[in-house]
């Protein structure tokens, strides 16, 4: 059962998420920012952390993701790996193409992580194609925080920025004894970069019942 305490925090954890998001707008490369996980289900507590997924435009995937590191950070909200205390601070796992938008894999666990997801900005239309290609997982996303930008498309001429950008991550991120340990969980590519190791705590139903 969830107290008025725990109910204030999903209210302060959705505004810092909020305020992230703001200043992830003025990033071309990023197209959509969500939040899924507990704070989405409103069952956030003072120890949870705040889960983005982010879109980003085709061919800009490593640059999405260096932006949205470098903002989190500056503004003291980044999920730091291997910290103790990972309260309220932002958790980058999951970045998708704009030219692969579904969520994957289809299972329970996609489902009560990404169901309810609440969904922070989009630009053009591409909140409408992310819901048409996720129909299997009956979307109910919350819109209440939303805000609707136009999208400008122009020319990429940011070519080789991506490229030094992903070749630095990848060499971290295939140095990193997590990925080595958890390569199922950890997708690498141009259309979807998945962060979902496994846990100490296996994701399923206990004997009560009670999902984990």
């Amino acid at each position: 059962m969830f107290t008025r305490e725990d109910k204030n925090y999903n209210i302060k954890y959705l505004k810092r998420a909020n305020l992230v998001a703001r200043i992830l707008e003025i990033v071309p490369a990023i197209l959509l920012v969500g939040v899924s996980g507990s704070l989405s289900r409103e069952e956030a507590v003072r120890a949870s952390d705040i889960d983005f997924f982010i879109v980003s435009r085709r061919g800009q995937i490593f640059t999405s993701r260096f932006w949205a590191k470098a903002v989190s950070f500056l503004m003291l909200s980044f999920r730091r790996k291997g910290a103790r205390n990972y309260a309220g601070k932002i958790c980058l796992n999951y970045f998708l193409s704009e030219d692969s938008l579904d969520f994957k894999p289809h299972n329970d666990k996609v489902v009560f992580h990404y169901q309810k997801s609440i969904i922070l900005f989009s630009r053009g239309n591409l909140l409408n194609r992310l819901i048409e290609k996720n129909r299997w997982l009956k979307p109910q996303f919350n819109l209440s925080n939303h805000r609707k930008r136009m999208d400008y498309r122009q020319k990429y001429k940011g070519i080789a920025l991506e490229k030094l950008l992903k070749k630095i991550q990848l060499k971290k991120i295939f140095n990193d004894p997590d990925y080595k340990k958890n390569k199922n969980g950890i997708i690498i590519s141009d259309l979807e970069l998945r962060f979902h190791p496994k846990k100490k705590m296996r994701y399923g139903l206990d004997k009560k019942g009670t999902i984990q």
